[in-house]
């Protein structure tokens, strides 16, 4: 078995080994590191009083971590008993990490920000700026808000599972894997504030498809002659003569996009958040246009941005 733990989080994976080893304690990056680079298949460990030696390559030695008495440092990786475990396919985390960890308020001044929300339909994330909105559920049985950090772990385990709650702790297995994580304790993140704006796309009179290669390479050819030291970089969205035109904040370039369009409208949107929201996003997107606020949306969700 190789566990680790920070005393928050615990994962521990049975692996195939020929013979029986002591519990030791080892530099898990020094170890992680030298894993990666050996080009064998098998490696061996002997353990020798205070050190192990380790065959691939080459051999290597790595010291046994010891306790302030120069005792072997033992950890504590033990798992909760779970009444009842339920099937989750945490694939889905590593859509939503991608998608939502761009509009996450990272900081220790708005802990209601920093975490995730879902409920049966959604995931969603904010900073104040911008809210994420991916249409994959990542609740759990009661849990509807999880640590930023969880939603890390999981999207790297990326497989089919079960999972269960107990003793205010997450349990997760699939196949020889283990894992269990502290489970947040406040329910924090203003769901109330934000619920208006899911569908606040339903009520804005203009809209417009564009494919996510164009405006991306329209925003940065635009983004060259942005030169305001003072300003944020920002991107114009207008209607002139009926077509989407963007454009630079200083009139000194512009792109026709090619799109009629009845309504008129204008809106500012900072450059940098435009590209990192893009960027992630599906090849058809569909701009939504309001008072100040404008919304980005896909197959997988929508980004919701406030204007610069």
């Amino acid at each position: 078995s190789l566990g680790m733990t920070d005393n928050i989080t615990k994962i521990a994976l049975q692996i195939d080994c020929i013979d029986d080893l002591d519990t030791i304690v080892l530099d898990v990056e020094q170890l992680f590191k030298l894993t990666k680079l050996t080009t064998k298949e098998y490696i061996k460990i002997d353990i020798k009083d205070e050190i192990v030696v380790i065959k691939g390559n080459g051999t290597y030695k790595q010291a046994i971590k010891t306790d302030e008495m120069n005792d072997r440092l033992l950890l504590s990786i033990t798992f909760p008993q779970v009444a009842e475990l339920y099937d989750i396919d945490l694939s889905v985390f590593k859509t939503v990490l991608n998608r939502n960890k761009i509009s996450l308020l990272v900081g220790e001044d708005h802990p209601e920000l920093y975490r995730y929300y879902t409920d049966n339909n959604y995931t969603i994330t904010s900073d104040s700026n911008t809210i994420a909105i991916t249409n994959i559920s990542t609740k759990m049985q009661d849990i509807i808000e999880l640590y930023p950090a969880v939603v890390v772990d999981l999207s790297n385990l990326n497989c089919k599972a079960r999972y269960g709650i107990a003793d205010n702790l997450i349990y997760i297995e699939a196949d020889n894997l283990y894992y269990s994580t502290i489970k947040l304790k406040d329910n924090l993140f203003p769901i109330n504030e934000i619920e208006p704006f899911i569908t606040i796309k339903d009520d804005m009179d203009v809209s417009f498809k564009i494919s996510k290669k164009e405006i991306k390479e329209s925003i940065k050819r635009l983004d060259i002659f942005d030169v305001n030291v003072f300003d944020t970089p920002a991107v114009c969205l207008t209607n002139r003569d009926g077509y989407v035109i963007l454009s630079d904040t200083k009139g000194r370039a512009e792109e026709e996009t090619g799109i009629k369009i009845s309504s008129d409208f204008s809106i500012k949107l900072a450059t940098a958040t435009l590209l990192k929201l893009i960027s992630v996003m599906e090849e058809d997107i569909t701009i939504y246009i309001g008072d100040g606020v404008a919304v980005l949306e896909d197959s997988v969700g929508q980004y919701i941005v406030s204007e610069a």
